[in-house]
């Protein structure tokens, strides 16, 4: 199977730190909405802000159950 970068360890030691790097920044930037949603003068804004962090966290869930459909097959 040819791949991009090769079977190399550098190439899964970048690929890696790539892919940390852009989930981090990509849940920064979902916190940072999530917050600019629920605002300052929100009541109740602890059980608002979790409500909105379990709905941006259903696509992690459903992407982890579908690699592993993907895996099997």
């Amino acid at each position: 199977m040819c791949t991009l970068g090769g079977d190399r360890p550098t190439t899964y030691l970048w690929g890696t730190a790539l892919y940390l790097i852009t989930e981090g920044l990509c849940w920064g930037r979902s916190t940072a909405l999530i917050v600019e949603i629920v605002g300052v003068e929100t009541r109740d804004a602890g059980t608002f802000y979790s409500v909105l962090n379990v709905a941006v966290s259903l696509p992690l869930l459903y992407m982890i159950r579908l690699d592993g459909w993907g895996f099997k097959s």
